[in-house]
Order: structure tokens, then C-alpha cells, then sequence
């Protein structure tokens, strides 16, 4: 079974998102990969482990946030505390395995 689990980062304006109200008060911030990177990566290393997780984009979507590159070098920098050969599994050899790539 494969599992699609992935993060939308956005930059929230009160004029544009004026319909959240205040039951939605936790989600009226930015989520943005510098504010999120330690949440995002703690959960997902816990809940998944590098062997089960890949690097990926939302491309062009994640130029809103910040260029590839430096989204490459933020997860890079989550991956730095696993094993040379975990944080290959993260950065392109999981993806090339569950795509037969």
C-alpha cells in the first residue's frame, strides 16, 4: 500500500481568508517551511521512518514559499541526523525504488 502524505504550505492574509472564523483560529497563520520544518520533520521521521519517506516538491506551488533549492537544503538539514545511507532513502533512493525509476 502506498500512502500520498504531503504538506501545503500558504501565506495567510486576513482580507483573502476573511471566511475563517474563529473556529479556525489555529490555522490563521503562515505555514511556511521555515515556521514547520522541526514539526513536519519530527512527526514524519517518527511516524514513518527515512526508509518510508522521499523528498519531494510541489512544484511550482512551493515557489510561493521559497525556491527548490532551498527547500532541498531544509530537508537536507532534517535528514542531516540520520545515517549516510537513511538520508539517501529520503533524498532520491525511495523514490526511485516505489517508482521503479
Amino acid at each position: 500500500m502506498t500512502i500520498d502524505s504531503h504538506h501545503h504550505f500558504w501565506r495567510y492574509c486576513s482580507t483573502e481568508y476573511a471566511w475563517l472564523d474563529d473556529s479556525m483560529r489555529t490555522i490563521r497563520r503562515d505555514f511556511l517551511p521555515q515556521r514547520l520544518g522541526s514539526e513536519i520533520a519530527a512527526v514524519a521521521f517518527r511516524a514513518f521512518q527515512p526508509r518510508r519517506l522521499m523528498f519531494g516538491s510541489v512544484w511550482p506551488v512551493c515557489l510561493v514559499a521559497c525556491d527548490y533549492m532551498r527547500w532541498r537544503r531544509i530537508v537536507s538539514a532534517w535528514a542531516a541526523e540520520f545515517s549516510p545511507d537513511e538520508k539517501t532513502c529520503i533524498l532520491g533512493a525511495t523514490a526511485s525504488k516505489a517508482y521503479h525509476l
